[in-house]
């Protein structure tokens, strides 16, 4: 099996709204580069690589002469073709070979009949849970309701998706306003405990009862040396439980540990 070409596609996808963040925003699309690799064989292997435009394809055009009449099971060849460690220090190659690695990774799982998994070592599991990703966002007029700003809309976001998709975990983008207005998504409602949630809030939510020890695993974030990481975990912990979801990364920490969270 031999490389017979390469093609690169910049593609856009649209968002809701713009995407908030700590650098500033998303404008409203994620760009993304596509990469197909084909061989003499009739196969066709995926990449996917981020950013795109004029300059990405020009990247994978001209790597062409490297690679045309390589095997792509020669996965270390490539990777000194493309962006060997002398090269690399005066180029930026290596979104570019991971889209190429990608790619060549589903050549030889489609040639050799068996999931990419397999290849790289096998599977420890069938299935992996998902979580949502929340934006304070900016309006856009041509969607209705697309601003997120205040706590409650990010509330009914997570409520929203939570409906539609079945998520019971949340990450939120957190850096826009201050520490203490986005805490404020965090605030207790009324007749529930700002640790654990009421029951009545979980089973609206779909959500099993939380597990006893929820509390005072909460109760542990406090511990930390860090203010500012303590409080942003605080943050995702409790943000989550105000949508009636777990918080998985509870359960990382004990009142003992003297280690500093990341969130």
């Amino acid at each position: 099996m031999r490389i017979t070409d390469i093609r690169a596609t910049p593609v856009t996808v649209p968002l809701e709204a713009p995407l908030r963040h700590a650098n500033g925003c998303h404008w409203g699309r994620f760009v993304r580069t596509i990469v197909e690799v084909e061989t003499d064989d009739g196969l066709v292997g995926l990449g996917e690589m981020g950013g795109g435009g004029e300059t990405a394809t020009a990247a994978f055009e001209g790597l062409k002469p490297y690679l045309v009449g390589r095997d792509p099971a020669r996965l270390e060849e490539m990777r000194f073709l493309v962006a060997n460690p002398t090269a690399s220090l005066y180029n930026n190659r290596t979104q570019v070979l991971a889209a190429l690695e990608f790619a060549c990774l589903d050549l030889l799982g489609q040639k050799w009949g068996v999931p990419v998994s397999e290849i790289l070592g096998g599977r420890l599991r069938d299935r992996v849970p998902f979580a949502s990703y929340l934006f304070f966002r900016y309006p856009r007029p041509e969607y209705q309701g697309g601003e997120v700003r205040a706590p409650e809309q990010l509330v009914a976001q997570a409520r929203a998706l939570k409906k539609e998709h079945g998520f019971t975990s949340h990450k939120l983008k957190g850096g826009v306003f201050p520490p203490e207005y986005e805490l404020s998504a965090t605030a207790p409602w009324p007749g529930r405990s700002p640790a654990t949630g009421s029951a009545s809030t979980r089973t609206a939510c779909g959500l099993p009862s939380r597990p006893s020890g929820s509390a005072s695993r909460s109760r542990a974030f406090g511990t930390t040396t860090s203010r500012t990481r303590s409080t942003a975990s605080t943050a995702c912990a409790a943000f989550a439980r105000r949508c009636g979801c777990p918080s998985p990364r509870t359960r990382w920490w004990s009142t003992s540990s003297s280690s500093r969270p990341t969130c």
